[in-house]
């Protein structure tokens, strides 16, 4: 007796899909374009970054910027991170469903996800590609518990990572803080320097490795943010 071949994972049918995911996702992306503005319009950022205020130019300026805040880094930033893991569920389920592995599967996603956010970062800085990609990764020994050890496991991870924050912080003397400060604020210097004259007047070559530089900078930062 002849064996079906295993149900292959295709795309969806539209019908399948759940529009209100769908429209959450969108909705979230586009907020998040909001926050990515402050970094895109120039390398503001970087004294963001080392925690120097950059002053409104007016109170305009600064009525949007607590809305953006206040909606984009409270709102759409968390709504995204919880998107995907229900997107990581849901295609878990339908390769189970499949007769296949979801962690293959998950795994080739996310390495291309990964692979897209390296050469994003040639465009755009800020990146959040290859964070999201590194966390799937991260997600997949996760993949096939039950809900109460998952949500153990989540409870558990922040802890660990609140106390670790707490003691690398508390660790740092007065003058070693001063002196990682001032190498920061150095760091921003140069790369401020750099990305202003590869825009003023560089080449698309010289834009790029603004771009790369300012990734080295900010992309190990991003990635402390992995277990929320």
């Amino acid at each position: 007796m002849a064996v079906a071949p295993r149900a292959r994972l295709t795309p969806i049918a539209p019908a399948e899909r759940a529009p209100i995911l769908d429209v959450l996702r969108g909705f979230a992306v586009l907020g998040i374009l909001l926050v990515n503005v402050e970094v895109m319009r120039g390398p503001d950022w970087l004294d963001l970054m080392d925690g120097v205020a950059v002053e409104p130019s007016g109170p305009w300026d600064a009525a949007v910027r607590f809305a953006i805040g206040w909606l984009g880094s409270g709102k759409f930033l968390s709504s995204l991170a919880i998107l995907f893991g229900v997107g990581a569920a849901l295609i878990s389920e339908r390769a189970l469903r499949a007769g296949d592995s979801p962690r293959a599967l998950l795994a080739r996603r996310y390495l291309c996800l990964m692979a897209f956010g390296l050469a994003h970062m040639l465009i755009y800085p800020g990146d959040i590609l290859f964070l999201y990609g590194v966390t799937g990764l991260a997600l997949l020994p996760f993949v096939r518990l039950r809900a109460g050890t998952a949500l153990l496991s989540s409870a558990a991870i922040g802890v660990a990572y609140c106390a670790f924050a707490f003691y690398i912080s508390a660790g740092l003397s007065e003058s070693e803080a001063a002196a990682s400060s001032e190498s920061d604020v150095t760091a921003t210097e140069a790369l401020k320097a750099q990305a202003l004259e590869a825009f003023a007047s560089g080449s698309v070559g010289d834009m790029l490795a603004a771009n790369a530089s300012q990734s080295l900078y900010l992309q190990p930062q991003q990635l402390a943010a992995l277990p929320w």
